[in-house]
């Protein structure tokens, strides 16, 4: 077998994976972003009282 047949699918399959991980990473930044939200309304409710 040509090492070079496969190399679409090998091709197919790292930008199927490249395409989860920035699914992740988008995940992860909209609940780090909630999270700061949620530390920086906290952080103002004690600062005013």
């Amino acid at each position: 077998m040509d090492k070079y047949e496969s190399l679409p699918e090998l091709m197919s399959e790292m930008l199927k994976k490249q395409d989860r991980t920035n699914e992740i990473l988008e995940e992860f930044m909209s609940v780090s972003v909630k999270q700061w939200d949620q530390q920086a309304k906290l952080t103002s409710v004690f600062l005013i009282n």
